[in-house]
């Protein structure tokens, strides 16, 4: 009995650090969804790049396509984030509280599974209704995913560890 307590035990700490809520782990998912669908749907399709690390791995990936001549019919740009954000998944990890690091983590896989699976195909024509569209439906997912305690990686954990370091710094302000 005293070995199953202990299991249990664990499981209770591991579930601590993730501080498991369901609603919020549903919030991250449709927020993720969201996010997905305005780049591979909106941005995209119409040849234009998100900012951040996100767009840095989309040049890199069109970089790639050109150089090798590639003829792919998915978008490996999520899958190039994943690997530019582990660095800042180790960051994040020390520097700030393990729930953070945790939901990031779920937060970004999730994103560079949908970022791969959701085909980059144009339902609107126009290309300033594609920007309209995809901004707000990408940042409302964003603001989603950011109401849970979680965050898109990249840039956001630089400015959190900041923040961190140096109280007179925000990640909203510049300055």
């Amino acid at each position: 009995m005293i070995k199953h307590e202990k299991e249990v035990d664990k499981m209770k700490k591991i579930i601590g650090l993730l501080e498991w809520n369901l609603k919020d782990f549903i919030k991250m998912i449709i927020g993720s969804l969201m996010f997905c669908i305005a780049v591979n749907i909106f941005i995209v399709p119409n040849e234009l790049y998100t900012g951040g690390l996100l767009g840095i791995s989309q040049l890199i990936r069109s970089i790639v396509i050109d150089i090798f001549k590639l003829n792919i019919t998915f978008d490996f740009s999520g899958l190039i984030y994943y690997l530019i954000n582990i660095p800042l998944f180790i960051i994040a990890y020390k520097s700030l509280s393990k729930s953070f690091f945790f939901r990031t983590l779920i937060v970004i896989s999730i994103q560079t599974i949908m970022l791969t699976l959701i085909p980059t195909v144009s339902i609107i024509d126009e290309k300033l209704t594609n920007v309209l569209v995809g901004g707000l439906l990408g940042g409302a997912g964003l603001g989603i995913i950011l109401s849970c305690g979680a965050s898109t990686g990249g840039s956001d954990i630089i400015g959190l560890v900041f923040a961190k370091k140096n109280n007179e710094l925000s990640v909203g302000k510049l300055g």
